[in-house]
């Protein structure tokens, strides 16, 4: 068919849709959709996520030897030592510090979110989030298990929400972005080694200020049987700063053994008797949000049934009582008494014997040496042989004597 022998309207859109201008315009808009998804990007991307794995996801749990120093605003410095037992997937870790002498100085136990602090020097057992050890003003800690669950390993990396970053050649850099409000915020930047190594972390809050930097130090190799690998990769050296609070914890690895489980007895936070215990606010941001929501009203029952006129809507004669007409009940017919035989040589009953009371025993002199299933409800509890100590908080207490 002709280009002439074609309707006005057909020579029109064909003309239309094969002008120069309209043909550029089309290989524009596919070439900026083709190189909006850059594979090439994403490829590199997957294989700094897959270092990142190998290189720090080899292990389950670590039982660690740790030194722990403080540092704060006013020159002020302290150290303990003690032992590390943390669990990733669970999140469950247990910290006991003492000091030079062997005194406990704090235990820190932490499940999730949930966490248990216990200050010999204050005699108190705190409960409470995550979120209430950071915000409560009845504790001061340098320790926030947030931060610790942060340093101890790095957080898994979304790579939906994760770019290189291009602007320092020297050294290889991811920023993790978070969705607010419609707009890509950045939430953490990561720099990592050629192999993979995580050595610097930077938490920013939503106002894009710096709130926790994490470095690590000193990479090595650990010998020991963790699953399918016969060794793991860990810092010699952990430091957890606070750039706000202007506050840093440094940790350094004296020992370090991979784990695939620990023992839940082995989380047991020991504490003497009469240790008190307080209950923090729930801090989290979520329950909080939820605090200020405006209590609902509680709706109106609903019945299916009709309401009850008032009285005076009430007929006159739903008022009269009802006449019921009692039923006739008959009588059942009466039975005959059979005659039992008479018989002349009847043998007399015994005499019934008088009952003879016998003197009700003291409880004194009761026979307690003589065997019986029936325990004396007068007993006291204070009698009984077992002990039990209502004050304990743990049950790795010991009870008292």
């Amino acid at each position: 068919m002709s280009p002439s022998s074609l309707p006005v309207t057909a020579r029109r859109m064909r003309a239309r849709f094969l002008s120069p201008g309209v043909l550029f315009s089309a290989l524009v808009l596919f070439s900026s959709v083709c190189f909006a998804a850059d594979p090439a990007s994403n490829t590199e991307l997957e294989g700094i996520l897959q270092k990142i794995e190998a290189r720090h996801y080899r292990w389950i749990a670590i039982k660690a030897d740790v030194l722990v120093f403080f540092a704060g605003a006013n020159s002020s410095k302290a150290m303990c030592g003690g032992e590390l037992l943390y669990q990733r997937l669970d999140e469950r870790m247990l910290l006991s510090c003492t000091d030079t002498r062997g005194k406990l100085v704090f235990g820190f136990r932490t499940l999730d979110r949930r966490f248990d602090l216990y200050l010999p020097s204050k005699n108190t057992i705190f409960h409470g989030s995550i979120f209430d050890l950071e915000g409560s003003p009845d504790i001061e800690s340098h320790l926030k298990a947030r931060d610790l669950y942060r340093a101890l390993k790095p957080l898994a990396v979304d790579p939906r929400r994760a770019k290189i970053d291009r602007d320092n050649s020297a050294i290889t850099s991811l920023e993790v972005f978070a969705a607010k409000d419609g707009k890509d915020i950045l939430t953490r930047k990561l720099f990592l080694t050629p192999e993979g190594d995580v050595r610097g972390e930077v938490y920013y809050d939503t106002a894009g200020r710096s709130a926790t930097e994490i470095q690590r130090y000193d990479f090595r190799e650990v010998p020991g049987q963790a699953g399918s690998f016969r060794s793991i990769i860990y810092p010699k050296k952990i430091t957890i700063i606070s750039p706000e609070l202007k506050k840093g914890t440094a940790l350094f690895f004296t020992k370090v053994k991979a784990l695939d489980t620990i023992d839940s007895a082995e989380f047991l936070l020991k504490a003497p008797p009469g240790t008190k215990e307080v209950f923090l606010d729930e801090q989290n941001p979520r329950f909080q949000y939820l605090k200020t929501l405006p209590a609902k009203k509680a709706a109106p029952e609903t019945s299916f049934r009709t309401p009850a006129p008032s009285a005076k809507e009430i007929p006159v004669y739903y008022a009269k009582p009802l006449e019921i007409t009692p039923k006739k009940i008959t009588p059942a017919p009466a039975q005959k008494e059979k005659e039992t035989p008479k018989i002349e040589n009847t043998v007399s009953a015994p005499a019934a014997r008088e009952p003879v009371s016998s003197p009700v025993k003291a409880p004194e002199d009761i026979d307690h040496s003589a065997e019986a299933d029936i325990v004396v409800e007068g007993s006291s509890p204070a009698d009984s042989s077992l002990s039990y100590d209502p004050n304990s908080l743990d049950p790795s207490v010991e009870p008292k004597a």
